[in-house]
């Protein structure tokens, strides 16, 4: 019999064609999209506020001071239309990268690892560029300001972003380089892992199940279900019995009548008199001092507060304290 032979469907190995030309476009594209997550979330931006505060003085002229980031929530007092302008401005940075990034491996499908880095690293300084810009004119825009507005809040913008993507191009440059795997290193890591599979099945799973074997014919020839069963039973009427005497003692009204006919004591007796030594001695060697003698800069205080029955002509001293608390002290 002739052996039939299957060949792959054309829609299938379409899409795994275009997959594998735009791996390196969908790497950068996915890592700078977590990139403008991580930009707009709360956390980040408190951490820069609390850490680096000086970082964001710009901020107060209404410079954007970070990348733009991609978030669904608005902060304190920011209209709806800002929200939009600074997702557009996130969202137009992945596109530049992707787009750069895709173009690239069209034009030089066999580049190296070193110009995929450096052109996913530019890709990055590119969209940075292209984002800053257009939050430099929403800025423009918003305070209604002059020529020299429309053209230094774009500039900043832009400039402020160029530092960051420059900062963080590496990230999307490794994405570009790690993207691609060449054919050997590939073939190598299918040999490997079925090498590893191969060794796993015979040094682990075989003795495994040879050994389940083994243990399932021992149980058998010795009774083991048998002695089980047996087990069972008695753990079975073990507890039923005990439940039954638990029952009979306290299920009834007997026990409760027993426990109510417990008489306790009417009094408790307590010793009358409880004696403590009339004095005290002390070891023959330690002695007590005379006087108590207080530091040098110590003194006790000689007024005492004064106190009134609340007349209107209480102002004479009451006792003998309050006479000697009202004279001067020396």
């Amino acid at each position: 019999m002739a052996m039939i032979e299957q060949r792959p469907s054309p829609l299938r190995a379409a899409v795994s064609r275009a997959l594998t030309g735009r791996k390196v476009a969908y790497a950068g594209g996915l890592v700078t999209l977590l990139l403008v997550l991580a930009f707009g979330t709360d956390s980040l931006l408190f951490w820069f506020t609390q850490n680096y505060g000086d970082l964001l003085i710009p901020s107060a002229l209404g410079v954007p001071v970070l990348l733009p980031g991609l978030r669904f929530t608005r902060f304190a007092q920011e209209s709806w239309t800002a929200l939009g302008c600074e997702d557009f401005a996130a969202l137009l940075l992945v596109g530049t990268v992707v787009r750069l990034l895709g173009r690239h491996r069209r034009l030089y499908p066999s580049s190296g690892r070193l110009h995929r880095f450096f052109v996913g690293w530019g890709a990055l300084m590119a969209g940075g560029l292209l984002s800053g810009f257009f939050r430099g004119l929403v800025v423009a825009r918003e305070v209604a300001g002059g020529p020299l507005a429309y053209f230094g809040y774009p500039f900043l913008g832009a400039l402020v972003s160029l530092v960051w993507c420059m900062a963080l191009g590496w990230i999307p440059g490794l994405a570009a380089v790690f993207a691609v795997v060449p054919a050997a290193a590939a073939e190598r890591a299918r040999e490997w892992w079925a090498e590893s599979g191969r060794l796993v099945l015979v040094y682990l799973v075989e003795p495994a199940k040879d050994l389940g074997v083994q243990a399932a014919r021992v149980w058998r020839e010795r009774g083991g279900a048998e002695a089980a069963a047996k087990l069972w039973s008695r753990v079975r009427g073990l507890l039923r019995s005990s439940g039954e005497r638990l029952s009979a003692g306290y299920g009834s009204t007997a026990g409760f009548r027993a426990a109510a006919r417990a008489k306790l004591p009417a009094k408790a007796k307590l010793p009358a008199k409880v004696g403590l030594p009339s004095k005290v001695r002390l070891p023959s060697g330690v002695r007590l001092p005379s006087r108590m003698k207080l530091p040098s800069g110590v003194r006790l205080p000689v007024k005492f507060p004064r106190q009134r029955t609340g007349g209107r002509d209480d102002t004479v001293p009451h006792d003998e304290n309050h006479r000697a608390s009202s004279t001067k002290a020396p």
